[in-house]
């Protein structure tokens, strides 16, 4: 692992943005290395730093800012950014992607992200089917227990 502050030399080289970011450089798996934040870092491990934006000073993760900065865009109207290393604290641009929020959900371990990716029914292990809807999102059901839950309110046996 190497401490670095980024210089003018390493504006050109490693295309660092930012004169004075503090980062390491370490290897986690993923083909390049990352860059890990060494400042403040928020509650849920994510690097952040406060700028001025137009009248007043605001928080944002560093991750996002360095990718704004890199691509000149602007932070606080663009997408989400998104960690394809899956580093939190990782502010190398080459890692960050901007994605929409509905993208950028479904790419975590959350309850939304675990129930998109799905295939079998839970309660009888049957394969769910897609339902093709007009001017609604599409869904999946499971075709055995809607006939049985069906069933039980028919009161058919």
């Amino acid at each position: 692992m190497l401490r670095r502050k980024s210089s003018q030399k390493d504006l050109i080289s490693n295309k660092v943005i930012l004169e004075g970011i503090d980062y390491k450089i370490q290897d986690c798996g993923y083909e390049t290395p990352c860059w890990v934040w060494l400042r403040k870092l928020s509650a849920d491990g994510y690097g952040t730093l406060r700028i001025w934006y137009k009248t007043y000073w605001s928080t944002i993760t560093a991750h996002k800012f360095i990718h704004c900065q890199k691509f000149n865009l602007d932070p606080f109207t663009t997408k989400h950014a998104h960690h394809k290393c899956v580093n939190r604290c990782c502010v190398n641009p080459e890692h960050i992607e901007l994605i929409t929020l509905g993208e950028n959900v479904l790419c975590g371990n959350g309850i939304s992200a675990n129930n998109a990716r799905l295939e079998i029914c839970r309660r009888c292990n049957g394969e769910l089917k897609l339902r093709k809807r007009r001017n609604r999102k599409d869904s999946r059901y499971c075709p055995v227990c809607q006939y049985n839950d069906r069933k039980k309110v028919l009161n058919i046996t």
